[in-house]
């Protein structure tokens, strides 16, 4: 059903719906991006890394190959760490300092994980990714969470106790404390956007349905993270009046992750 829906989009984007309004035609903003989805609508297996840098315009094989390497790099850090140490929750949190302080240089709101790899621009949306995609590599399981303003992750150490990646907090956004993941995993979820960050980005459209309790928290994969990626881009582009190219990136963010926020801003483009 979702690839019938991105079907359809492109059909009505290709139509006279919108107009010209002096902007691109194009559905997909680059071939690397049309190359990409159409692999992952054949089922055919796409990287990760692919995937995730696809929503940027300028994206191509030879940034993912700066980014294998960098990825590549970072393990067997990692890896030697390890060895030189012998302790596991040490060399975990080395390595969150350093991705802070070597590949983590700027933030910035909408940013996509392009950005992440060319010039350290970073959000809590590919801070995310960038550091599930490591960690699953390594071989931890992660889980991303999705909250009403924020994404942040979760794992486990070799003894099973919990971690709590926070990305856009480099001094103190590596997390062991029970109590204070608690703490913050509570005010993460609350819907009124006082936790004390200031970086509320994917949140700001909720439906009647996420706000029940007056709380949301919802597990998400990352491909569905790839999709809040696409929802970035599609409410920058509505904000710069580019209609035609917010339409283009929301209909593949309904596509990766069919979420009700998504779907709330496409029913925008009803009966234009």
């Amino acid at each position: 059903m979702r690839f019938l829906g991105l079907i359809l989009a492109i059909l009505i984007f290709s139509s006279k719906v919108f107009g010209s309004g002096g902007e691109s035609q194009e559905f997909f903003h680059s071939d690397f991006e049309e190359k990409t989805l159409a692999a992952f609508m054949d089922n055919k297996t796409v990287h990760p890394l692919i995937l995730l840098l696809t929503p940027a315009e300028s994206a191509d094989l030879e940034t993912f190959k700066q980014a294998t390497f960098q990825i590549q790099s970072l393990k067997a850090w990692f890896r030697s760490e390890i060895e030189r140490t012998g302790k596991e929750e040490l060399a975990l949190k080395r390595l969150f300092k350093k991705i802070q302080k070597e590949v983590f240089q700027e933030y910035e709101i909408y940013a996509p994980f392009y950005e992440v790899i060319k010039k350290g621009k970073y959000n809590c949306v590919t801070g995310t990714a960038y550091f599930s995609y490591l960690l699953n590599e390594l071989g931890y399981q992660t889980e991303i969470w999705e909250t009403p303003f924020h994404v942040y992750l979760t794992t486990r150490n070799s003894k099973g106790e919990r971690i709590l990646i926070e990305s856009t907090d480099p001094d103190f956004g590596f997390v062991r404390s029970r109590a204070r993941i608690e703490e913050l995993e509570a005010l993460y979820s609350r819907f009124d956007g006082n936790w004390g960050l200031e970086h509320a980005q994917v949140g700001e459209i909720q439906t009647e349905v996420e706000k029940e309790n007056g709380e949301y928290r919802k597990k998400i994969s990352l491909v569905e993270l790839n999709g809040l990626q696409y929802l970035n881009m599609g409410v920058t582009a509505l904000e710069n009046g580019q209609t035609k190219r917010a339409y283009s990136y929301l209909s593949k963010a309904d596509f990766f992750y069919p979420s009700p926020r998504t779907k709330t801003l496409l029913s925008l483009f009803e009966g234009h």
